[in-house]
């Protein structure tokens, strides 16, 4: 352990203090290859927790308190790296245990606070990702250990997916990583890796355009030109592939924001006004049409942001008893939504009390006003467009469940799952057969593009043990150990046939399919009816274009959609043929 300490030592490097009086650690020395040549490939291999706590121990040895700074790249190489230098400093370290603290985004913020406070006579190790790159300044620190590592999530147009991938960071990065150590003193970084992986390291983070999803952007160019979509985009200095693009046309175009001929839809012009991302506008402007804005204004907001219950490791069961308090309709949107309604309460009344009622819920108080503030945002924002909260309808139906998941439905589709519920299992008794419960582990959720999908262990629905309904929508897929959904809305099929993709009928089977996935048993003039009402809601759209000031949430089509999402339309299409 020793050698390697050194070994990782020789290749630091410390510059002299600039005219401030501080000094950063100097860029190893490496080539880069020249450009337009293939960049060679660079293999991770483990994380080396062994180099990382032989040379934290050789720092614990000389003097001095200064903190240690550790870059690794989430949250399990966090945990396991802490693990490994209690083990080793216990035995390789006399005199006072250093204090070792995580960084991480999942932390409350007293917890993060931490790594801010002095601990006198003991020497600070933190261990972060890359959030303490730019995101936080920590004085004190004057050595910084660099894995070279970081967990990105990029888009995978293919898949729809969001993938958390763990690679090489950009060689700009890795100089901002440096930069941490000797804020206000001469500092070293420790570079856990060597100068042939640098050379392999590209200079910069992939440009964004490469690695978000386009809709918003195509929906933003076609609100602006005529000019193809494509054509445009060949024009950019780093142009998508044409893949994600007719990838991402074929998503607006089943959501539909565009047509066929590659035009706005009269939904679609709706959107493109809305700064924001696809799904929240089409849930925002669906939201002030059907009369449930309020809570959907909130539910839009969550979905911009991460979600707002905190569950730390040393108390995940007692914060999840917590948070289930908060459980809504078989959504966790609607949770989210019940949870901030508890704490604008609250937050009325002074910031202390909406605090400490953050803390005994394991609820982000900073997530909770951000909401707040992006909340505000869309309701200016919509109300510049004549969908406001002050329409005579916007709010008329907020008391409403299968309305505000219609909504929510037609905000997130196409991201459906569907629900394949287990079959019962009984047991023999002396009086006869009973059912035993369902174990929710034994609930499917399969796509129709990815096979089976997993519900995430954060989801108040994980421990549910029957769901009525077998559509969940859900906000985003993400595959880290498993392809997880997260946020999900179980609703009922009637508002898939209003609000999803296209509609056929098998008149044989008896069945309506949604997308030719979705299928439910009722009779072929539902579909015809459910067409109508579509195309009638277009025109409604339409009209809302020529004159603002039309309140078209009164609208007796709107009613009728109502009312078939309150329960008669549950009545004509009662099962789901999975």
């Amino acid at each position: 352990a020793t050698a390697a300490a050194a070994a990782a030592t020789q290749s630091t490097t410390t510059s002299a203090p600039s005219p401030a009086g501080s000094a950063r650690s100097s860029v190893t020395a490496s080539t880069a290859p020249p450009v337009g040549s293939p960049m060679p490939s660079a293999p991770l291999g483990p994380v080396a927790y062994n180099i990382i706590s032989a040379v934290v121990g050789m720092l614990c040895r000389t003097q001095g308190t200064t903190a240690v700074l550790i870059f690794l790249p989430g949250l399990a190489e966090i945990t396991r790296c802490i693990r490994s230098l209690e083990s080793y400093l216990s035995k390789n370290v006399a005199g006072p245990a250093p204090v070792l603290l995580p960084l991480h985004s999942t932390l409350t913020p007293a917890e993060q606070a931490r790594v801010f406070a002095k601990y006198p006579g003991q020497r600070k190790v933190i261990v972060a990702t890359n959030i303490a790159e730019t995101s936080v300044t920590i004085d004190d620190v004057e050595y910084v250990i660099d894995s070279g590592r970081v967990k990105e999530i990029t888009y995978d147009a293919g898949s729809g997916m969001a993938v958390l991938a763990e690679g090489w960071a950009a060689r700009a990065s890795l100089k901002q990583r440096q930069g941490r150590a000797g804020r206000t003193r001469p500092g070293k970084c420790f570079k856990i890796f060597t100068r042939k992986h640098v050379a392999a390291i590209p200079a910069h983070t992939q440009p964004e355009i490469l690695r978000v999803p386009l809709q918003r952007v195509i929906l933003s160019i076609k609100s602006l030109t005529t000019r193809p979509t494509r054509d445009f985009l060949q024009g950019l200095l780093d142009c998508p592939h044409s893949e994600h693009v007719g990838e991402a046309v074929a998503l607006l175009q089943t959501m539909g924001l565009i047509d066929t001929r590659d035009t706005l839809t009269p939904l679609g012009r709706h959107v493109a006004r809305i700064p924001a991302d696809v799904t929240v506008g089409k849930m925002l402007v669906f939201g002030a049409v059907l009369g449930c804005l309020d809570p959907i204004l909130t539910a839009a907001a969550f979905l911009g942001l991460k979600s707002p219950f905190i569950s730390p490791l040393a108390e995940r069961d007692a914060a999840r008893a917590k948070h289930a308090r908060f459980s809504s309709e078989k959504s966790d949107i609607l949770s989210y939504v019940k949870a901030y309604n508890e704490w604008l309460a609250l937050r009325e009344g002074g910031e202390g009390p909406a605090r400490r009622w953050c803390e005994e819920h394991f609820v982000g108080f900073q997530t909770m006003t951000e909401a707040r503030d992006l909340r505000a945002q869309y309701a200016t924002i919509l109300t510049d467009l004549g969908f406001g909260p002050d329409a005579p309808s916007a709010n008329g139906n907020v008391a409403k469940a299968p309305v505000v998941k219609a909504a929510i439905c037609a905000g997130l589709y196409p991201n459906a799952a569907r629900i394949v519920l287990p079959q019962s299992v009984y047991m023999k008794m002396a009086h006869g057969a009973v059912p035993l419960p369902t174990q929710a582990r034994r609930m499917k959720f399969f796509l129709q593009r990815g096979g089976r999908v997993f519900l995430h262990p954060a989801s108040l629905l994980f421990d549910q043990t029957k769901l009525d309904n077998c559509v969940a929508i859900f906000k985003e897929k993400v595959s880290t150990s498993k392809v997880f959904i997260r946020d999900i809305t179980v609703v009922h099929g009637f508002a898939l046939l209003l609000f999803g993709g296209n509609l056929t009928v098998d008149h044989s089977a008896g069945t309506i399919a949604v997308d030719r996935y979705f299928r439910f048993q009722a009779q072929p003039r539902i579909a015809v009816l459910a067409s109508e009402l579509r195309k009638g809601l277009d025109t409604l759209l339409l009209r809302k274009i020529e004159d603002g000031r039309r309140d078209i949430g009164g609208s007796p089509l709107v009613h009728a959609m109502v009312t078939l999402l309150c329960g008669e339309g549950e009545v004509w299409i009662s099962v789901c043929v999975c």
